[in-house]
């Protein structure tokens, strides 16, 4: 589901409580996991109503929308990467803008392009996920994270 302007970020608000009841929230640096649906990919599923579509339900990825409370619109066509790549963290600091390529680039670097890929525990998600934390967050991918947004801006898409 793609929001496109603040009317319907501000419905969407409405469900942070509901949001917030169904998150592990840890320390800052912990993956918070989704703890309700997930899809088959691991990602964590919120289900809406959409009133500016006479009131069909739709459903968006957990961390997408942990995107949307904490930092506001996702241009269209833009994705919502894990540093963690833990598909159930909500964590907004584990959470990045990115394109298409940026997130085939960044399995790549990692080894988890198709191919690679292999079903993981709980646990092995966490291994990930702390391996990732010590790739810190910081000014670094805070920089990446503007330059794509610039790039963005600068094709007309943000």
């Amino acid at each position: 589901m793609t929001i496109v302007n603040n009317e319907q970020l501000e419905h969407l608000r409405t469900y942070e409580k509901r949001f917030w009841r169904n998150v592990d929230k840890d320390d800052e640096d912990e993956c918070w996991d989704w703890n309700m649906s997930l899809d088959i990919g691991g990602y964590g599923i919120m289900t809406f109503r959409r009133p500016w579509e006479g009131g069909k339900t739709s459903s968006m990825k957990a961390h997408r929308y942990s995107w949307l409370i904490h930092n506001g619109l996702i241009p269209e066509g833009i994705l919502v990467l894990h540093t963690c790549d833990n598909p159930a963290c909500c964590n907004p600091n584990h959470l990045f803008l990115g394109t298409t390529q940026d997130n085939i680039d960044d399995k790549v670097r990692k080894g988890n392009a198709r191919g690679n890929s292999i079903p993981r525990t709980p646990e092995q998600r966490k291994a990930i996920g702390d391996k990732a934390r010590g790739r810190p967050r910081t000014e670094e991918s805070k920089a990446k994270q503007k330059a794509t947004i610039a790039r963005l801006q600068k094709e007309g898409l943000y």
